[in-house]
Parts: structure tokens; C-alpha cells; sequence
């Protein structure tokens, strides 16, 4: 019952995601051609201070989300109620004060801007406000494992985006940007409420924000780390290749963007069941075990999908953006990195619970100055942007080795060197089918051999599935959810017609 939970959890709110980016792309090109270049510039800007202004909840956020399944796991609801009430009565308070800065600086430069943006500025804070009550109720939302909702909540914001854009943004250009950030926020947290009520009595206890900023600031800080290691490599391409160089490099972020963004979607349904258990069983051992076990089951999936990646996103490339073929090789080479980023995901999480906040910390900035450095040494001798994407590669490995051996200062009776050859195997497995595919099956005829590697690499996984499933059951339960919907859907229907 709990593998079908988790797992119906991941399906619904990884289509939610999925869904919403489908519907994200039609948006961003309506609203750059109703807004034009002047105006989708200025809406950037705005974008860029409410980007910043929005840690400003100093971590709160996080200790919500990571001692909300924590506490409740262990039955302590009214701590669970108690971090829900203080952490909203921070974030307003602290966003009151964002937004009450942005209207001075709003009045300060009117004048010495374009009208448009003044009245962005006047607007800011009213959809700051309701935007950051939003990203609370999206955090309350993983923290209860709600994700079902989650999942559907994305799909309402992004079909309600798209039909404001059409009925605001067409018309009234910026002004109607302005309009649609104010009320796309408000229904959605309509949405949220007419599906889940949450006990939330907002009350400043300044001794308990005091906690709640010492856990949740270092991991903060961390998140912000990951996105520099993430940008590191780009950074240090454009300044000492060039800009036409880092445009090749830009499908190999893509392809690690769009990956990575698979994987999230597995540690965040995955996390609060393990903080849970923690929370239940103050078992670290025990819970390390599951949450090492997880990581394996991920190693498997990933290296399936990384391995059609290696196949199939080349030709995608290659005919969709013909002129990006030069970064093809770095492409390739940041699956591997991505592969290590998704083991990742679970362990940090099981250490940030655990109180591993700072050591994760200075770990990622290692991880930087290694990835800077390795970046630096591939430029200089001439391995150009695959050298780099291979240095990514290396440095991404290293983080985790090092997280995997602190885990198990925490965890007893699992072999570590079992464990290395549970995750790393798998992936070794598919690059060498990848290899053998990639060498064997030339026939001059393209279209040919892509067919012949999608019967082959189909294959292969169809057998990598099956040994999967063998030992995790993951295969019957999705069955099981598919069955489960169709009968729920025939009920529904006779309901309907009897009616």
C-alpha cells in the first residue's frame, strides 16, 4: 500500500510538472509576442527583483518543510500546527516589509523611468505579497505529501496563465501583465483550498523564528551553491571561449535541465515519507537504509532514461537545432554529470534532516572550486566545451562520493562497496549497450539505424524494467493505479447516466 502511495504520488505529480511545462511553452511564446521585446524586458526586470526578494524568508520555509513531516510522523500535531502558524506569520511580516521597500523605490525612481515600469513598481508588491502566500501553501503541500494536488494545482496555473494571457496580455499589453500576476496567484490559492484545508493561526514567536532561521539559512545558502555549480561551467566558457562556444554549450543545459527536472520530481514525493519515518521511529539507521535503497531503484530508472538520451538526443538536435551541432559532444557528456546529480537528491535531503546542513555546505563549495578549477584546466589545453562538460562530469561524481561516504557514518548493516556497485553499475551497464549500439549498427541509411537502435535499446530496457520491477513490484503497482482509475472512471460515468 505505501509502494502504490509513493508511486501514484510520483506519477501525478511528475505529469502535473510535465503537463505544465507542455502548456509553459505555448505561454512564453504568446506572451513575448503580445508583449514585444520592450515590454518582455521590463516584465524580466521586475521578474529579477522578485527573484531575489524571495529569500527573504531567510530559510523559514525550509525548516517548514523539513520538520512539518517530521513532527508529523511522530504525532506531535500541534508542533506540526505550531511551525505552520509561525513560519506564515514571519513570511508576511517579512514580505510586508519587501513590499513596502518596493513601493518607496517605486515613487523614488518615478521620473527617471519609463511609466510603464513605475506602475510595475507600484503593482510589485501587491503580487509579491500574494505570490510568496502561494509558495507557502506549495510548500505546506510537499510537506503533507499532498502531490496529487500539487500536481493538479500546476496544471490549473498553467491553463488559467495561458487563458489570461489571451484575455489580458493580448489587449492590454505590460498592464495586462501586471493584472494577470495579481489574480493568477489568487486562483490558484483558491484552487488549493477547495481541495485541502490546513490548520494555519499565524502567531510571532521570535525565540521560535530564531530556531527556525538557524536550521533553515544554511539550506538556503546550500540551494543557492547548487545553482552556481550548475552555472560555473557556462560562466567560465563565455569568458574564456566566447559567446558562440557557450551557445553550443546551451543544449548540453538544456538536456541537463530537462533531466535533472525528472529527478526532482522523485526526491520531492520521496523526501517527507522518509523525514516521516525518521520523525516515527527515530530510527537515523533504518531510515538511511530506505533512503539508500531508493537511491539504488534510482540509479536503475535513470540510467534507462539517461541512455535513450544518449541515442536519441543527438538526431533531436541535429534536425531541430542544426546549427548547435558542435555542443552535441558536451551534450552527451552532461548525462553523466546529471546522472550523479540525481543520486544526490535523496542523500542530501537525509542529511539536511539529520542536521548535516553545514557540512553539505562547505561540500558544495568544494565542489565548486573542483569544477572551477577542472573547467579551467579543459579550456587551457584545449578540450573545449565536451572537456568542460566531462569536468562538470568528474566534479558532480566527487560530490557525491562524498556525501555517500558521510551517509554512512549514519548507517549500519549495508556494505559501502555494495552500495557503489548498486549505483554505479547500472549506468556502466547502459553506456557499454549504448557503445556497442552506437559501434555496430552502421548501415549508411540513417533512418535505418535509428530504427534499429530503437528496437535494440527498447529492448534492453524492457529488460532492464522487468528486472526492476522483479524487485521492487514497481511494474504491478502502476497496473494496479491504471486499473484503479479506469474503474473509478466507469464508476463515475454510470453515476452520471443514472443521474
Amino acid at each position: 500500500m505505501r509502494k502504490k502511495d509513493i508511486i501514484g504520488n510520483i506519477v501525478s505529480y511528475s505529469a502535473g510538472r510535465y503537463i505544465s511545462q507542455f502548456i509553459g511553452f505555448f505561454i512564453s511564446v504568446l506572451m513575448r509576442n503580445f508583449l514585444g521585446p520592450l515590454y518582455t524586458g521590463m516584465w524580466g526586470l521586475i521578474r529579477v527583483f522578485m527573484g531575489y526578494a524571495s529569500y527573504n524568508d531567510l530559510g523559514a520555509l525550509q525548516f517548514l518543510y523539513f520538520k512539518v513531516p517530521y513532527f508529523k510522523g511522530g504525532g506531535d500535531i500541534r508542533k506540526v500546527n505550531e511551525i505552520q502558524g509561525t513560519v506564515f506569520a514571519f513570511m508576511f511580516l517579512m514580505n510586508a516589509l519587501v513590499a513596502l521597500v518596493f513601493l518607496i523605490a517605486a515613487f523614488f525612481l518615478k521620473g527617471r523611468i519609463a511609466h510603464e515600469l513605475f506602475i510595475g513598481f507600484l503593482v510589485l508588491p501587491v503580487f509579491f505579497i500574494i505570490q510568496r502566500v502561494m509558495a507557502f501553501y506549495t510548500m505546506l503541500l510537499r510537506a503533507h505529501k499532498d502531490f496529487k494536488i500539487l500536481g493538479g494545482s500546476y496544471i490549473f496555473d498553467s491553463a488559467m496563465n495561458l487563458l489570461l494571457i489571451v484575455l489580458l496580455v493580448a489587449r492590454f499589453k505590460i498592464y495586462g501583465m501586471y493584472a494577470l500576476s495579481v489574480i493568477l496567484p489568487v486562483l490558484n490559492i483558491a484552487y488549493v483550498f477547495c481541495h485541502v484545508r490546513y490548520e494555519v493561526v499565524p502567531v510571532l514567536d521570535w525565540k521560535k523564528i530564531t530556531e527556525y532561521v538557524k536550521f533553515g539559512f544554511p539550506i538556503s545558502i546550500s540551494a543557492s551553491c547548487i545553482v552556481l555549480f550548475y552555472s560555473v561551467d557556462s560562466m567560465m566558457i563565455a569568458k574564456m571561449l566566447g559567446l558562440i562556444p557557450l551557445g553550443y554549450y546551451s543544449i548540453a543545459t538544456m538536456a541537463r535541465s530537462y533531466t535533472t527536472e525528472l529527478s526532482q520530481n522523485f526526491a520531492s514525493v520521496l523526501s517527507p515519507y522518509f523525514i516521516e519515518d525518521l520523525g516515527r521511529s527515530k530510527d537515523v539507521s533504518a531510515t538511511g537504509r530506505y533512503v539508500i535503497r531508493y537511491t539504488e531503484i534510482t540509479s536503475g530508472i535513470m540510467s534507462l532514461i539517461l541512455g535513450a538520451g544518449f541515442i536519441f538526443l543527438p538526431v533531436f538536435f541535429k534536425y531541430t537545432m542544426p546549427d548547435f551541432g558542435p555542443g552535441i559532444g558536451a551534450m552527451k557528456m552532461m548525462l553523466v554529470c546529471t546522472f550523479f546529480i540525481v543520486l544526490s537528491g535523496h542523500i542530501k535531503n537525509y542529511l539536511i534532516v539529520n542536521n548535516r546542513v553545514m557540512f553539505l555546505l562547505f561540500t558544495t563549495l568544494g565542489a565548486i572550486a573542483v569544477n572551477a578549477g577542472l573547467n579551467y584546466f579543459a579550456i587551457r589545453n584545449g578540450f573545449g566545451i565536451t572537456g568542460v562538460a566531462v569536468s562538470s562530469s568528474i566534479a558532480a561524481m566527487l560530490m557525491f562520493l562524498v556525501i555517500s561516504v558521510d551517509i554512512f557514518g549514519l548507517v549500519k548493516g549495508v556494505s559501502f562497496t555494495g552500495y557503489l556497485a548498486r549505483t554505479f553499475l547500472p549506468f556502466i551497464l547502459v553506456f557499454l549497450v549504448v557503445f556497442a549500439i552506437g559501434s555496430y549498427v552502421k548501415f549508411g541509411n540513417e533512418a535505418l539505424e535509428l530504427a534499429v537502435k530503437t528496437v535494440l535499446y527498447g529492448l534492453f530496457t524492457l529488460a532492464g524494467l522487468a528486472y526492476i520491477d522483479k524487485n521492487t513490484g514497481i511494474g504491478k503497482i502502476l497496473l494496479e493505479l491504471v486499473s484503479d482509475k479506469i474503474k473509478r472512471k466507469k464508476t463515475s460515468d454510470t453515476g452520471g447516466a443514472s443521474g
